[in-house]
Order: structure tokens, then C-alpha cells, then sequence
């Protein structure tokens, strides 16, 4: 009486194993922690200088969303590899440290290994909003970036270069926000585009709703 039940169970377990590799699958590696992490920070690094493609800050911060979004984020210590690959980031932007005198890649190394605390930070207390409080990523991604960037000019004497508004001096039309919100007003609303970006992709394979209780975009 009960091998049926069994056995339609067990089918049912191997469709949905057929449909949805696993986190170990060679097809998901986009999907783990270091590869959505180094994507946004190679995104980032590329919209400062020297490149300057300026228009790639816009699409930086989706895969960092995406991290946010996760159910549960891959590998042993994720935060920790956050870090690491944002720590690479400044390494290469502030090469220029290391340009006037051999010690002064110390403080290169210091302030990178400082840095590099923001994304995991920023992505830990989005997590928390997110899936303890159920706030939606749309709305708690630009205000804990906008805050990181606010702790991060004060905090030890503070360090306001390579901040996403930073990107966008070329575009006046983006800029004119910063007459009334400053520079955090564009660094606000770069990474809110990113979330909405972010909260439509397909993840997991659905759509999500910008807000809770709207339907999906199509």
C-alpha cells in the first residue's frame, strides 16, 4: 500500500534535483559567494580610475543585492571571502600608495585591509534587515550602503574617495541630485537602481516583486 506513495515521492525528489542543480554543481559556481562578490567589485573597479567606465557603477552593486537575496550564502566562511575579494579591490585602486616611497605600502596595506570591512559589513546588516525583519532589499541596500559611506568619511579621520557617487562627476544630469542630498544623495540612488535591478532578476528561478505584496515584474 505504501510503495506507491514511496515511489511517486521519490520521482517527484528527482525532478526537482533534475531542475535545480546543486549548490556544488559546476553550473552554480556563478551563484557562490566569491564569484557574485568578485563580480561587483571587478564591476567597481572598472568604473573608477584609470578606466572610468563610469556607467558599469550601476550594475556593480547588483551582484552584492544578489548575496543579500540568498536564502544562505556558500562556502565555510563567506564573510570572510567577501573581505578578501574587497580587500583586492582597494589593493588595486590605491596602487598609487605604493608610488612615493617604499613605506608607504604599509599604510597601503593597512588602509586596504580597512576598506575591505564596508562590503561584508553592508552585506551582514542587509541580510539581517532582509530576512530577520523583512525588509525589502530595495530599501534596505541604499540605506546601509548611504550609512556605510557616512561612517566611512568620519571613521578614523575619514575616507571619502571611491565612493559610488564618485563615479558619475561626468554626468551633470546625475549630479544635480547633489544640490539638495550632497554626494550621499547619488551614492543613494546608484545602488537603488541596483536593487531594483537586482529585485527583478529571475534568482532562483522567479522573478521577485519590488515590494512585498506587488506582483512580480514581467
Amino acid at each position: 500500500m505504501g510503495t506507491a506513495p514511496t515511489m511517486a515521492r521519490s520521482k517527484s525528489h528527482n525532478a526537482a534535483a533534475a531542475v535545480a542543480p546543486s549548490a556544488s554543481s559546476p553550473l552554480a559556481w556563478w551563484k557562490s559567494t566569491w564569484a557574485l562578490a568578485a563580480i561587483g567589485n571587478v564591476l567597481w573597479w572598472a568604473s573608477v580610475a584609470p578606466l572610468e567606465w563610469s556607467l558599469l557603477a550601476w550594475l556593480a552593486p547588483v551582484s552584492w543585492v544578489l548575496l543579500i537575496r540568498q536564502t544562505q550564502l556558500s562556502g565555510r566562511r563567506p564573510y570572510a571571502t567577501i573581505w578578501l575579494i574587497h580587500v583586492a579591490f582597494w589593493l588595486a585602486t590605491l596602487y598609487w600608495l605604493t608610488l612615493p616611497h617604499w613605506a608607504t605600502s604599509i599604510g597601503w596595506l593597512a588602509l586596504s585591509g580597512y576598506l575591505g570591512l564596508y562590503l561584508p559589513l553592508f552585506v551582514g546588516l542587509c541580510r539581517v534587515a532582509v530576512h530577520r525583519f523583512s525588509v525589502p532589499a530595495l530599501v534596505a541596500a541604499p540605506i546601509v550602503w548611504t550609512g556605510l559611506e557616512l561612517a566611512r568619511a568620519h571613521l578614523l579621520s575619514g575616507f571619502t574617495m571611491v565612493s559610488l557617487a564618485t563615479t558619475q562627476y561626468r554626468w551633470p544630469m546625475v549630479l544635480q541630485i547633489s544640490d539638495l542630498f550632497g554626494s550621499y544623495g547619488v551614492s543613494f540612488l546608484v545602488m537603488l537602481v541596483a536593487a531594483a535591478l537586482a529585485s527583478v532578476l529571475p534568482w532562483d528561478g522567479r522573478r521577485r516583486a519590488w515590494w512585498p505584496g506587488l506582483p512580480a515584474a514581467t
